[in-house]
Parts: C-alpha cells; sequence; structure tokens
C-alpha cells in the first residue's frame, strides 16, 4: 500500500474532491448563468492548480521537517559516578 502514502496520491485525491464538490455547488446555482458557464469553464484548471500546489506544499514540508530533524545524543556508556 505504498501508493496510498506517496504525495502525488495525496495531491490527487484532494484535487478530485474539490473538483467534485465545485461541480456539486455549480449545480445547486444555476440562477446566475454567467458565474454557472464561467465556473464550468474554469473548474477543470483550478483542479489541476490544486493538484499541483499540494503537492509541492507535500514535498516542501517533507523537505523542511528533515531539514528540522536533529539527533539525540545517547549516552550508552556507564556512568561515571
Amino acid at each position: 500500500m505504498d501508493i496510498l502514502k506517496s504525495y502525488v496520491f495525496t495531491s490527487f485525491v484532494i484535487a478530485c474532491l474539490y473538483f467534485i464538490a465545485k461541480s456539486l455547488i455549480n449545480r445547486m446555482n444555476k440562477q446566475d448563468k454567467e458565474l454557472y458557464q464561467y465556473v464550468r469553464k474554469t473548474l477543470f484548471k483550478d483542479s489541476v492548480l490544486i493538484f499541483i500546489i499540494s503537492y509541492l506544499t507535500f514535498v516542501a514540508k517533507e523537505q523542511f521537517m528533515t531539514a528540522l530533524q536533529v539527533r539525540t545524543q545517547v549516552f550508552t556508556n556507564e556512568p561515571t559516578f
């Protein structure tokens, strides 16, 4: 199940959830035809942007967190007292 741990899969799921939620909200709001058409045209582009931004955020977070990890000194010898 390494696919579930990958950042690409997680970003894809986030983008799909955004696409589905925005589509449902847009279908409920058919009163304003201009806004409805605009959202339909930009929905896929927005989903791709969310995928890219979430992927870059996960990668940057991993790079930043690994740089901050400090190894703790462990004393394994006999005490001197």
